[in-house]
């Protein structure tokens, strides 16, 4: 997802604070606890915040504040412990992850686990990190971004706007911004884990949040419980090359839209955009490279790789991605009117509002923290032009969705690259065939990483697992019992992209 893209999203996802950073200079104590009390909006859910260090190598210096939501076990007499949950991000609030515990997690598992929501550092109602003092001036340098940019001038364009926003990140984001990496993150973990009382870790980590939880089993090998990465990435590759991650996550991309367009074809009239005397791969190829010479009404090659990353998260958005295809199709190439762009932009937030851009600014925080950018833009127009040989609709979307770490300002502190062997008790991996933003090589080889891990197959499509009572189902059992699926273990999908 793109800068501009991502900032759409977060918008509606997070709620941010509107004061930049602000550190408490009290050390942190030496038993964490939280004070839990009811929720002022939920008297359901128990609410706390919890002291962490601002800088690990400096435990008793300034404290950041995470702020944190608790689900009761439903039989508090026969508890086993709390579940701690990371939907994914970086950037991304799992605050409320408590208060839809039920969308994650069967009756089994609710009555015998707290279930922990919680925003990491510097993301919304924890201590946020924060670029801009104003919604203005990121909004004004975003809406300058092409996510897919082609002629000299787009790309020059976009250089520039990454250049600004990351700039007014070293000028405004305070001392937190040295100090956002998943290894501290990892870190914060296990304070909360203790503040709660567990003796090791019971953990539910979806897309980024398996990375965190990797982190953590790597770190803290002797307290680890049960732990599920759900949607994850090759974190060796990850963190240690991301320049081949980009080339991997771009591959892995464009052969999810392969799939989706050959299920299109093999589905006929189910799939909207069957038919036409031309196979759905080819109609595809000539839409995509129709709308790189200028846009079909509103719509431009950057809102045609944006709708279908968005639709990518969830299979039962399939269908309406392939009729919006048709609708492109025949307005380009045939007498159809022309559609509304898919996805609609957000409104640009009002002046007096609060500020809209912390998930923004807590991804840039985190993801240019973590790994080994290749520092300077002038290597990323060549990655560009590299990947889209292979991924001519994602190649240059996936490089210059990560050029903004090109210039993020750097910290001396280190991040995590590994080891990913340390022993821990059994790990549940759970991975889609055919997912775009995590694809499934990188399943396997974390699998083989991670000292103990057992892969739980899910054949089908989304990020992550999802629309599959068969793998809601080993979860939970895993959760229950602490042992994972049996090896070589498979799920279905209840109906694929497009059924009927």
């Amino acid at each position: 997802m793109t800068l501009r893209r991502r900032t759409i999203s977060i918008i509606a996802a997070v709620g941010a604070a509107s004061a930049l950073a602000v550190v408490t200079p009290s050390a942190v104590a030496a038993s964490p606890r939280i004070d839990w009390a009811p929720c002022a909006d939920d008297a359901a859910v128990d609410c706390g915040t919890l002291a962490v260090p601002l800088d690990y190598a400096q435990p008793n210096g300034p404290t950041i504040t995470l702020a944190m939501e608790r689900r009761p076990a439903d039989d508090p007499t026969h508890k086993l412990g709390s579940i701690f949950v990371n939907p994914g991000g970086p950037g991304v609030s799992g605050l409320h992850e408590a208060r839809n515990a039920a969308q994650r997690f069967g009756p089994d598992v609710l009555a015998h686990f707290d279930i922990i929501g919680f925003d990491p550092r510097g993301v919304g109602a924890s201590t946020p990190l924060q670029c801009f003092t104003n919604n203005d001036d990121p909004t004004a340098i975003v809406t300058r971004i092409m996510n897919v940019p082609i002629t000299p001038t787009e790309v020059s364009t976009d250089l520039e706007a990454f250049r600004e926003y990351t700039a007014a990140c070293g000028v405004n984001a305070g001392p937190l911004r040295a100090h956002m990496s998943t290894l501290n993150v990892a870190r914060d973990l296990d304070l909360m884990r203790q503040a709660v009382g567990d003796a090791e870790l019971t953990y539910a980590g979806y897309s980024y949040g398996t990375l965190l939880g990797a982190t953590y089993a790597n770190l803290f090998p002797s307290r680890v419980g049960r732990i599920i990465l759900d949607g994850p990435e090759d974190d060796q590759l990850m963190m240690n090359d991301r320049a081949g991650h980009l080339g991997f996550r771009a591959a892995g991309a464009e052969a999810m839209l392969d799939s989706v367009l050959a299920a299109c074809q093999q589905a006929g009239a189910a799939c909207p955009f069957y038919g036409g005397g031309r196979s759905a791969e080819q109609k595809f190829a000539r839409l995509r490279d129709r709308l790189r010479t200028g846009p079909i009404g509103d719509t431009t090659i950057s809102n045609l790789v944006d709708g279908i990353a968005t639709a990518a998260f969830n299979v039962k958005q399939m269908v309406p991605l392939a009729a919006w295809f048709q609708q492109l199709y025949d307005a380009a190439f045939g007498s159809g009117s022309v559609p509304a762009a898919r996805p609609a932009a957000a409104a640009t937030p009002a002046a007096d509002e609060p500020y809209k851009f912390n998930g923004t600014d807590s991804w840039l925080g985190t993801y240019c923290t973590d790994g080994n950018w290749p520092r300077g833009q002038a290597a990323y127009p060549r990655l560009a032009a590299t990947f889209e040989r292979f991924a001519p609709t994602f190649g240059r979307w996936i490089v210059y969705n990560d050029t903004p770490c090109a210039t993020y300002p750097v910290t001396d502190e280190q991040y995590y690259g590994g080891p990913w062997d340390r022993p821990t008790a059994p790990i549940l991996v759970v991975a889609m065939t055919h997912d775009m933003y995590t694809p499934y090589p990188g399943a396997v080889r974390l699998t083989h990483e991670l000292d103990n891990a057992r892969l739980l197959t899910v054949q089908g499509y989304g990020h992550p697992s999802q629309n599959s009572t068969c793998a809601r189902t080993a979860r939970d059992a895993y959760l229950i019992s602490g042992t994972p699926p049996a090896t070589g273990a498979t799920c279905a999908q209840e109906s694929g992209p497009f059924p009927g």
